[in-house]
């Protein structure tokens, strides 16, 4: 039997050729005596080590292949795949998939980039407003809700008022209301108008969660006029942060609301100004 010496052994530590460990040199005789209980720890433990090394690797090489090679959805996986090990390598394999040519993979990087919190994450999102598939500048509007950061206002309100996918415009006005500022509550402003009831609906929660003065004006047309009961709660919800004394009227009106949750929204907003009076009774509770 060939015989190896203890270097050669630590190195190695495991004789593939035949399935067991050699004999140290220090055996006189070359013998097949069974080795020692460290060595048989140390090569399990190695073997463990390349078998561990070998799946990450074979993980990543896979998430490779899918991502660049297979289909629409293979290359969507293969981002997960490297979201799940967010090592510098992988980050920058999910950033060259932001220029693919589906618009579902586009998407997908965008929102694990965001998710990921890379530090030009606002960017990312305002330059996929301007995509030209609305899934993805609906996917970056979204992710633009998460950041609430106040330099994606332009790029929002740009979206709320020219946009032609309802959906984005939601979530533009969504996220315009999570930030909050003054220029924000402008576009909400402006939101205020949109024909889908989505978007208006976005626009008053926002203006309800800030500083409602600046639509006063609008909130009170939307409160009594509004088609739809949940834009007329989120308006009463607004007009009761106002400090304008002049709502109190148009709130008891509202309160003869038909829809039972208007009037329980008018009534609280009415509390919260100070002005208890019960409303008369509504006409038309259908």
């Amino acid at each position: 039997m060939q015989q190896f010496s203890s270097t050669h052994i630590r190195k190695t530590g495991y004789d593939f050729r035949l399935n067991r460990l050699s004999c140290f040199s220090a055996c006189p005789s070359g013998c097949d005596t069974a080795p020692p209980a460290s060595i048989i720890r140390r090569r399990d433990e190695d073997l463990m080590r390349f078998v561990k090394s070998a799946r990450c690797f074979l993980a990543v090489v896979l998430a490779l292949a899918t991502s660049c090679l297979g289909s629409v959805e293979d290359r969507r996986e293969g981002i997960y795949a490297l979201k799940a090990e967010p090592n510098p390598e992988n980050v920058a394999r999910i950033r060259m998939r932001l220029d693919d040519r589906d618009a579902a993979v586009r998407a997908a990087s965008l929102y694990a980039l965001v998710d990921l919190g890379v530090a030009d994450a606002c960017d990312l999102a305002i330059r996929g407003l301007s995509d030209p598939d609305g899934f993805v500048r609906r996917t970056a509007a979204h992710q633009l809700v998460k950041l609430a950061d106040p330099a994606a206002v332009p790029a929002l309100g740009e979206r709320v008022m020219e946009d032609e996918d309802a959906g984005v415009r939601k979530e533009a006005a969504a996220a315009l209301g999570a930030i909050g500022s003054a220029d924000a509550v402008d576009h909400l402003v402006f939101a205020l108008e949109d024909p889908m009831s989505e978007v208006r609906l976005e626009a008053t929660k926002g203006l309800a969660r800030g500083a409602p003065e600046a639509a006063v004006d609008a909130l009170v047309s939307m409160v009594l006029q509004d088609p739809e009961w949940e834009i007329r709660v989120q308006a009463a919800m607004a007009l009761a942060r106002s400090g304008r004394e002049d709502v109190v009227p148009i709130l008891r009106e509202a309160a003869n609301d038909p829809n039972e949750l208007v009037r329980a929204a008018v009534i609280e907003a009415l509390e919260r100004k100070g002005a208890t009076q019960a409303p008369a009774p509504p006409e038309d509770e259908s």
